[in-house]
């Protein structure tokens, strides 16, 4: 399954900036819907931890792409949310 960022790359472009507007055009174009090169520039930039950026990035996919983009996102914070929402079901 293709990653939703790149998926919706194109309608992705503007809200990325909106939220990070260090991003650059040359940046968004070189990136082109790569997940991890689009972490690795903000991890850089912003001097913030991957998870917390991958957290963001996330939350932005869903709202631009819907929720089944968050659902499907193969991120750590998602694993332990899903794995809560497991253990509180069993209870």
């Amino acid at each position: 399954m293709q990653d939703p960022l790149k998926t919706h790359w194109r309608s992705m472009r503007e809200p990325l900036v909106e939220v990070w507007n260090g991003l650059t055009d040359r940046d968004l174009d070189t990136i082109d819907g790569d997940r991890e090169m689009l972490l690795d520039v903000l991890e850089r930039r912003y001097h913030t931890p991957r998870d917390t950026l991958q957290w963001r990035l996330d939350e932005l996919i869903g709202r631009i792409a819907g929720s089944e983009a968050i659902q499907n996102s193969p991120t750590a914070h998602h694993q332990w949310w899903d794995a809560t929402l497991d253990v509180v079901e069993t209870e």
